[in-house]
């Protein structure tokens, strides 16, 4: 998580009432990672993680509409 971050974000629609994502960032603005913070007890609806802030300069919020396909493990660059 200390590493830094420019690229192009997914958010999975937090109604969960769509499978819809929206993006944030594009190729020619890019989001960048604006800071994390761990928390040891929970969040959110009593589940435990991490809390990540991303940015990207945009006119409008975008939805994603290309096809994503879910990895067994994440990957990391």
């Amino acid at each position: 998580m200390a590493k830094p971050f420019d690229g192009i974000v997914l958010q999975k629609d937090p109604s969960c009432a769509t499978t819809r994502f929206y993006q944030i960032g594009t190729a020619c603005s890019v989001a960048r990672k604006k800071g994390w913070e761990a928390e040891t007890g929970t969040i959110g609806e009593g589940r435990k993680g991490i809390k990540v802030r991303f940015e990207a300069i945009m006119e409008k919020p975008l939805f994603y509409a290309g096809v994503l396909t879910l990895a067994t493990q994440p990957s990391v660059s």
